[in-house]
């Protein structure tokens, strides 16, 4: 509600409340997220236990790097790339940004256990659902 008239909605276009919600809007819509139908989407995407790297439609040549893995985190950064787009920032140099961005703690964080095990810390404002989107993760990861 607190959209003005002349507002834009950058959304995640993959998420059915969401898309609803946009259709009772009478703004400019602008959506982002994994689905190829959405305004910036992403492709390629790749993973090692420390980075994420993927492409978006904005441009096929430019590989965004994130330093944290999970397809919920290309959401993110999508998110980020969207506006940016809309503002007209160029995709290489929100890459550059994204490439090194600072997490708060206990998010996607690498701990080292006292055996020398290796342990995912993404416990920051955690649910079930941001658990399974973190345990999906790891499929990508080479």
């Amino acid at each position: 509600d607190g959209l003005k008239e002349d507002g834009c909605f950058v959304f995640n276009g993959d998420e059915p409340l969401l898309e609803q919600r946009a259709k009772d809007l009478n703004v400019e819509q602008y959506r982002f997220g994994l689905k190829a139908d959405n305004d910036v989407s992403a492709s390629d995407i790749q993973g090692t236990d420390t980075s994420t790297m993927f492409k978006t439609n904005l441009d096929e040549e430019t590989t965004v790097t994130i330093p944290v893995l999970g397809d919920y985190n290309v959401t993110n950064a999508l998110a980020a790339i969207a506006v940016g787009h809309k503002y007209h920032i160029d995709l290489k140099k929100e890459a550059e940004a994204l490439v090194d961005f600072d997490l708060t703690k206990n998010r996607t964080e690498w701990l080292t256990g006292k055996k020398g095990e290796r342990i995912l810390s993404d416990v920051y404002n955690s649910n079930p659902t941001a658990a399974r989107a973190v345990l999906d993760s790891f499929a990508n990861v080479n």
